[in-house]
């Protein structure tokens, strides 16, 4: 060991034998020959007895609380009270940390699904103009390959238990995100178009069937939103 271990070590068994000792001290009692014992005596004093005159004082002897660095009387308090304000503000930051994660969260969570439904938005606008474009052209019976839109394939099914036929739009290939639009998709352009479909030809683009009349999508159909489909 060096100088230093061996000066720590010394110390503490200094300190352990003090301790000891203290102790000792302390729980032996005090003699009767002792002065101060036989001057409390003559004041009438007797052992077992709080003091004072109505018995009001203290009945056992003053706690020993010794010190053992060479801070000041009173520091002790100051730097635990200080260790104490410290570790609030440590707490308040994480909290505060904690909170702007979970804002910033929270943000990204909202820009990724408004970007989402804005995707949604087109890709449901456009099914639904394919859709209209080409019930227009069966009605009108001048369904053209050139006609149909590029990325579209559109098959379609002869529903034998309700006789109605079912349109499906698929797309073939997925919307590029850099893809820039010609003009800016609305819901309220959306829902023109869904009504159109329900309206003129009583087609839900969700339920991809179109129904034989109004009273059966009313009542086959469960809406207009594709939430509730």
């Amino acid at each position: 060991m060096n100088w230093k271990e061996k000066k720590k070590l010394k110390q503490e068994k200094n300190q352990n034998l003090e301790e000891e000792q203290r102790q000792e001290g302390l729980a032996a009692v005090i003699p009767s020959s002792n002065i101060g014992f036989k001057l409390l005596q003559q004041m009438g004093y007797k052992p077992g007895n709080a003091l004072g005159k109505h018995g009001q004082g203290a009945t056992e002897p003053i706690n020993v609380d010794l010190k053992r660095n060479r801070t000041g009387l009173g520091r002790d308090e100051v730097v635990k009270e200080e260790k104490s304000q410290k570790s609030k503000q440590i707490i308040l930051a994480r909290e505060r940390k904690r909170k702007k994660v979970d804002e910033l969260r929270v943000g990204f969570q909202e820009r990724r699904r408004g970007t989402w439904q804005s995707r949604k938005l087109v890709s449901d606008y456009r099914k639904a103009c394919t859709a209209l474009l080409q019930l227009e052209e069966q009605a009108a019976g001048t369904v053209t390959e050139s006609a149909r839109p590029v990325n579209k394939k559109t098959v379609e099914v002869q529903d034998a238990g309700k006789g109605v036929d079912k349109v499906k739009t698929e797309d073939a290939e997925a919307v590029e995100e850099d893809e820039e639009e010609e003009e800016e998709i609305t819901e309220e352009m959306l829902h023109d178009q869904l009504t159109k479909l329900r309206g003129l030809y009583h087609y839900c683009l969700y339920c991809g069937f179109q129904y034989d009349s109004e009273e059966a999508l009313i009542a086959d159909c469960p809406g207009l939103e594709d939430e509730v489909h």
